[in-house]
């Protein structure tokens, strides 16, 4: 359905170069360069698409362990939070220690400048 409607948007994309004229040339590459950019729009307009099926599809799964078992899916949950907060803290460790210029860390800086 797409390609009789993509022949009459890019007529010249399809014909070789030997049968143009320099001025259908520069035509036609115009041509392909918005062909080419539309194609761009349409595959990353499907991978957005894609990807917000799978976070409904993710979200709705979620829904359903939690209605089914509530107890493991508050313990999965506390789990994920608590993972998150050490790697929270784990960062804000590094960047405070980064700033120490006693630090092992900044002593090997020195070292490598």
């Amino acid at each position: 359905e797409d390609a009789p409607s993509e022949a009459n948007a890019y007529p010249l994309v399809g014909i070789p170069d030997s049968q143009l004229t320099p001025e259908e040339r520069d035509k036609k590459r115009h041509q392909k360069m918005l062909k080419g950019a539309a194609e761009a729009r349409e595959k990353e307009r499907l991978r957005k698409e894609r990807e917000r099926d799978e976070k409904l599809r993710k979200r709705s799964q979620e829904e359903q362990e939690r209605a089914q078992n509530p107890t493991k899916w508050l313990q999965v949950a506390r789990a994920k939070r608590a993972d998150l907060l050490e790697r929270r803290e784990v960062r804000a460790k590094k960047k405070a220690a980064s700033n120490d210029r006693r630090s092992v860390e900044a002593n090997e800086r020195m070292r490598a400048i």
